[in-house]
């Protein structure tokens, strides 16, 4: 689950293993102050209120046992949002340091490094609904 400072709800947040390839954790929000649609929607600072999942997420992306056991004793992560020249600018905060990935909003591929220095290359769009 994830929440923002100035909204007054949480909102479900689903990771999932793609097999051995990268897992993403999504979050769909609705600003009612944004368009409907917009990115503007997750502009802000977002924290871990919970999470439901996490060992059997890490284990199906290959994480041993200790590792598995010092991320759920970790402190939650937070996320910064921002809108930067047709990019969704993602900052992660977590125990392991920050990760900053740009993901431009017309489906074109960008690079993107994890945090165990595996380098994606990734491809998304902003589908308004």
């Amino acid at each position: 689950f994830i929440e923002g400072p100035e909204l007054p709800w949480s909102q479900d947040c689903d990771g999932a293993a793609d097999g051995a390839d990268s897992a993403r954790s999504t979050a769909a929000c609705t600003d009612p102050e944004a368009p409907p649609g917009s990115a503007d929607a997750l502009e802000g600072s977002w924290r871990c209120v919970a999470t439901e999942g996490l060992d059997e997420f890490l284990q199906a992306t290959g994480v041993g046992a200790f590792q598995r056991r010092l991320a759920a004793a970790a402190a939650w992560p937070s996320w910064d949002f921002s809108i930067e020249k047709a990019r969704i600018v993602f900052v992660n905060h977590s125990a392991l340091g920050e990760l900053r990935e740009e993901v431009p909003l017309d489906g074109s591929s960008y690079g993107y490094t994890d945090g165990r220095g595996n380098a994606w290359t990734c491809s998304a769009e902003w589908v308004p609904q």
